[in-house]
């Protein structure tokens, strides 16, 4: 029942911080509150950033995150620890606001690790090899992030920039720590092997985690500091990094036929594009993008989660099918988001990543990357309509997996997100860039609905004529593995568990412990012989406390 509260409470807060939000967007304002205390004449101090972008994000998080809680109500209601479930969830969300309200760096890494810790737990919910396997990638992966967030808090210490003097970081070697710990946690190419590897996790997790919450950690932060302006090098490194990731997630989902990994290649495809754009130095409409994104990638996963239950846990998409005719409601929602992942016009995808792709062809940059991001652009198209006409064209091949159920209440979690998915892009839009006049040749303005329609008339001939990749092995082999990362991934941490085992071998193990040891023999035959020596004389306990103290100060 006091999950009930909380889902309750979450709307309430996510409903009034929207309206204060926009409050201050039309007021132009912006607050920080410091909250201070003593502890043993130390001086501890809090900030708070409370301005529209903060009080927006939480609004977002919140109308998500009791949406999942009132999901899985139903969804994980015969699992043994429910509670623990919930618990683990609404510690997520608390360790979320707390990095979205942080202006300083000691206080983000509170969040942040809370983040990492509770993702680890909630991947590893199910408790079997896999899930324990995910979860200790997950973890590790995000370590890194957390490690180089560590490093850059001492080196703010040391260039006494500390905690709230983040803004003063002009040093590209800080500024490199910091996108580092960003790719990290938002799983960018080398560290996005994780991402699929965290589907292991209960798909209402999946929702609140690939959504809102720990991948978008990463592209807030860069947001938020707005670092990158210090220094063109590490931008020009986040742009190719970011645009390897879109190519490389777009292909893959292409070629995967794991629902949920699909899912979460196109997320990262996603993730990919708003650092695309940060690295170019449009962080508002990354935003943007960040809050549409979240919206309907969550509606995306929750749809993907009743699929999944009523195929009686099957999330092989070769054996689905007829989804329309056996899921209405649920395939009707799931076609909308697609709609809206690639853009389709008047939908919120639609006003936040075209509004993006005309600012970057109004920009002066060179033609591969130009090529490159209507490539990946279009690879969304490829991959979404791929997914629809799998489950909604094509006639189910093995129908005895699917299992009519209820699910009234995971159905009715639906709505509210369906709707703000549908409105909410306007509505900002109109809010934020309503002044913004954007004129381009008339080919350059319609080349995004081009890119659309190309890639919904390529998917429905490869499926009408029976078009099939499998001739391809080593194409389908390289792509669908991520272009070999988790092979990659591998090889690399053999290597380093080799040799870290040759250190302990050597050096804990070996020389280090010979030589301590022949200096401990040497002390005793030398203590043997005195004591042999001077036996039962005065002498000899004057020598003993002399050889005693010359090695005590050596040893200090």
């Amino acid at each position: 029942m006091k999950f009930y509260l909380f889902i309750y409470l979450f709307l309430v807060c996510s409903w009034s911080l929207f309206i204060m939000s926009v409050y201050l967007i039309l007021l132009k304002l912006s607050l920080i509150l410091s909250f201070s205390f003593y502890f043993e004449s130390i001086n501890f101090e809090f900030f708070v950033l409370v301005d529209w972008m903060s009080l927006i994000f939480i609004s977002v998080v919140l109308l998500i995150s009791s949406m999942v809680l009132l999901y899985s109500t139903e969804y994980v209601q015969g699992e043994i620890y429910i509670k623990a479930f919930f618990y683990l969830v609404l510690l997520f969300v608390f360790s979320m606001i707390m990095l979205i309200i942080s202006p300083s760096i000691f206080s983000i890494i509170l969040g942040w690790d809370g983040l990492g810790l509770v993702s680890y737990c909630l991947v590893s919910f199910y408790q079997n090899s896999n899930s324990f396997k995910s979860g200790l990638l997950t973890i590790l992966m995000n370590r890194v992030g957390d490690v180089g967030l560590m490093i850059l808090l001492v080196f703010m210490f040391l260039n006494e920039l500390f905690f709230k003097y983040f803004y003063l970081i002009t040093s590209s070697w800080l500024i490199l720590f910091l996108v580092v710990s960003s790719m990290t946690k938002s799983a960018q190419i080398p560290f996005s092997i994780w991402l699929p590897a965290a589907m292991a996790a209960p798909t209402p997790v999946s929702a609140l985690v690939h959504s809102s919450t720990l991948v978008t950690a990463g592209v807030y932060l860069l947001i938020r500091f707005n670092v990158l302006i210090h220094s063109v090098e590490v931008s020009e490194l986040l742009l190719y990094f970011s645009l390897l990731t879109m190519i490389m997630s777009g292909g893959s989902a292409i070629f995967m036929y794991d629902l949920k990994k699909i899912i979460a290649m196109s997320t990262l495809s996603q993730l990919g594009l708003m650092f695309f754009f940060i690295s170019l130095g449009f962080l508002n409409l990354s935003f943007f993008h960040l809050l549409t994104h979240a919206l309907f990638k969550s509606l995306m996963f929750l749809c993907s989660g009743i699929i999944i239950h009523n195929f009686s846990n099957n999330q092989d998409i070769r054996f689905m099918g007829n989804l329309l005719m056996y899921l209405p409601f649920t395939g009707f929602l799931f076609f909308l988001s697609s709609l809206i992942l690639v853009g389709f016009p008047f939908f919120s995808g639609f006003f936040s990543k075209d509004l993006m792709m005309e600012m970057l062809f109004m920009m002066n940059v060179n033609f591969l990357v130009f090529f490159f991001s209507c490539l990946a652009l279009f690879s969304t198209v490829l991959y979404s309509f791929r997914l629809l006409m799998s489950l909604c064209l094509v006639n189910g091949k093995n129908l005895t997996y699917f299992v009519l159920s209820g699910g009234e209440t995971m159905k009715f979690s639906l709505i509210p997100l369906m709707t703000q998915s549908v409105t909410f892009g306007a509505f900002m839009n109109s809010l934020l860039f309503m002044g913004n006049q954007i004129f381009l040749p008339i080919l350059l303005k319609l080349l995004c609905l081009i890119l659309i329609y190309l890639g919904i008339a390529f998917m429905y001939v490869s499926f009408s004529y029976y078009i099939n990749f499998i001739k391809f092995k080593l194409l389908v082999t390289f792509m669908s593995s991520m272009w070999m990362m988790n092979f990659m991934v591998s090889f690399f941490v053999k290597i380093c568990l080799k040799l870290s085992d040759e250190v302990v071998k050597t050096i804990d193990k070996g020389w280090s412990e010979q030589f301590i040891f022949s200096i401990n023999l040497i002390f005793k035959l030398v203590m043997m012989y005195m004591f042999q020596h001077y036996k039962n004389k005065f002498n000899s306990y004057l020598v003993v406390i002399i050889y005693i103290m010359v090695a005590f100060i050596l040893l200090a």
